[in-house]
């Protein structure tokens, strides 16, 4: 074990439909590594995507895609215009 915490590298939200108390945690780290885990699965021929939509399922498409370009995502998958010109940016 290291010093890092268990939330380091983490998207922390509160939950929307919840009150007060509930959060939401999200470890990019692992979602890097089962992106990673999926592309190893897919022949040297092939491409893998990611989607991002609906805001990163509402954890933030910015972060969510920016962890997953890290991870070697070059192709993004979204539903409406809007979104993939922010995950471009």
């Amino acid at each position: 074990m290291t010093a890092a915490g268990p939330l380091d590298g983490a998207i922390v939200l509160p939950h929307p439909k919840r009150m007060g108390q509930a959060l939401l945690h999200i470890d990019l780290t692992a979602l890097q590594a089962n992106w990673r885990a999926l592309d190893a699965l897919s022949a040297a021929s092939v491409e893998t995507g990611a989607t991002v939509k609906a805001d990163g399922y509402g954890l933030g498409a910015g972060a969510v895609a920016r962890a997953l370009a890290d991870a070697g995502a070059r192709r993004f998958f979204v539903a409406v215009a809007e979104e993939g010109a922010l995950v471009r940016s």
